[in-house]
């Protein structure tokens, strides 16, 4: 009895354990079964499974794989044979066109990538930092009235020489201007200009004398003049500080990656630009003259030679306004500039006459006279633009200059040496206009 239960319970036993292996097994088969294409799905899933090999026969093409991520990756397979080769990975953007729609002939093969938005000027017509270096070559009206200077004592009323003999004729000169954008579209933009001082010269002799000045002086040179030369040079100097406010475009169409569509190289669909800007600022502006007068008496010693001297300095200070006009297309372009402003003038002049220089008493005149006035200044450029370069650009034009209410040298002469005080008179009504050309370069960046 015993070994009958005893046996039926083994049997029992040894089905129950038959049926926990089958259960056990078929669960581990299930599992092996998802797991795999889990397995595969992940890794296909994954761009960054570089361990990735697929076998195809030959002739056949290679499979290509894309996932929903914006990164497509390419699979390569041997063709020759079955042998897993290592995939050819190649990474691309699919929304961004490559940079290869850049004509080789639009602009000469400049280099499109060093710009941020393919333009022969500046990336903004109203956000660079530029700095121009000119060279200036003017021509001067005089300003001031005609005046004599010698004349016969014989024959009164005949004039040998005077002021308009000295009228100024060529003036070079330099101008150096910086500027670099602020916040809003304002800027800054610092401005020198300057002329070189310019000298003219005219003489004329009479052997036999008779020469005076035209009315009665004292003193023994003056008296009776054989020879008489005149020296005359004048200079300028300008500072000036403006803040531009600028408003502008530039019409060109740029991809992602900074090329652009700039047409067939004929003109007609090269970048343009186009800018305009109004500005105010602060002007200071220093005009100065010197007028020399030699005269050597009739029969004296060459070393005994009267001086007349004049000198004038005009100090200008004030506010202007201005405006600019910029149009760029391609790599030619023009600006157009003008200034005008009202500035108060400290005005100066001293007058200096001697006599025979060996005489301690040979000094005639020597006083000075300071005065305050108003003045005006206008300025105008207009240039044409060539672009060298995606940075330097050759500038040619013209310019005019015009300043009234100065003090110049040759208005404030006074002959008569022989009433105490004269001389101390400023006459603050002349003027002057130059105009001519500018040649030089600008860098924008």
């Amino acid at each position: 009895m015993n070994f009958s239960l005893r046996l039926n319970a083994m049997r029992s036993a040894v089905g129950i354990l038959f049926v926990v292996l089958a259960s056990v097994t078929s669960a581990s088969a299930i599992a092996q079964d998802v797991a795999q294409p889990s397995e595969a799905s992940a890794r296909l899933a994954d761009p960054l499974d570089r361990n990735l090999f697929q076998s195809v026969a030959p002739g056949n093409k290679a499979n290509q794989v894309q996932s929903d991520d914006p990164l497509r990756w390419t699979l390569s397979a041997n063709t020759q044979d079955s042998a897993p080769i290592a995939p050819a990975l190649e990474q691309q953007q699919p929304t961004t066109p490559s940079c290869t729609n850049w004509p080789a002939d639009s602009l000469d093969g400049w280099n499109s990538h060093s710009w941020s938005c393919c333009r022969p000027f500046c990336a903004d017509p109203c956000c660079s930092v530029y700095g121009q270096v000119q060279a200036l070559f003017l021509t001067r009206g005089s300003g001031f009235s005609n005046r004599p200077i010698v004349v016969a004592g014989a024959a009164p009323g005949t004039t040998f020489l005077s002021t308009s003999n000295i009228n100024p004729d060529f003036t070079p000169g330099v101008q150096a201007t910086f500027g670099m954008p602020l916040y809003g579209g304002w800027g800054a933009e610092f401005d020198y200009f300057s002329l070189f001082p310019g000298n003219e010269s005219a003489a004329f002799a009479d052997p036999a004398g008779g020469l005076t000045f035209p009315v009665a002086v004292g003193g023994n040179v003056f008296q009776n003049l054989e020879r008489v030369q005149v020296d005359y040079s004048s200079w300028l100097n300008s500072f000036a500080l403006n803040f531009p406010c600028c408003c502008g475009c530039c019409e060109v169409c740029c991809d992602d990656c900074g090329c652009c569509q700039v047409g067939d190289g004929s003109g007609s669909g090269l970048v343009r630009s186009q800018s305009f800007s109004w500005f105010g600022g602060f002007r200071y502006l220093n005009f100065g003259e010197r007028l020399n007068i030699a005269g050597q008496g009739l029969g004296a010693a060459p070393g005994e030679v009267g001086q007349y001297n004049v000198r004038t300095s005009n100090n200008l200070y004030g506010a202007q306004l201005g405006a600019r006009m910029r149009r760029t297309q391609g790599r030619w372009g023009w600006d157009a500039t003008g200034t005008a402003g009202i500035f108060g003038n400290d005005a100066q002049q001293s007058q200096f006459v001697q006599d025979f220089p060996h005489d301690p008493g040979s000094v005639l005149r020597n006083v000075s006279t300071s005065r305050s006035g108003v003045a005006f200044v206008g300025q105008g450029n207009v240039s044409g633009l060539y672009a060298l370069t995606n940075v330097w650009n050759l500038r040619a034009g013209y310019n005019v200059i015009w300043v009234e209410g100065l003090a110049l040298a040759p208005d404030q002469l006074n002959y008569n040496f022989a009433t105490a005080g004269t001389g101390t008179q400023l006459n603050n009504n002349g003027g002057i206009f130059l105009h001519g050309v500018n040649v030089g370069l600008e860098a924008r960046w």
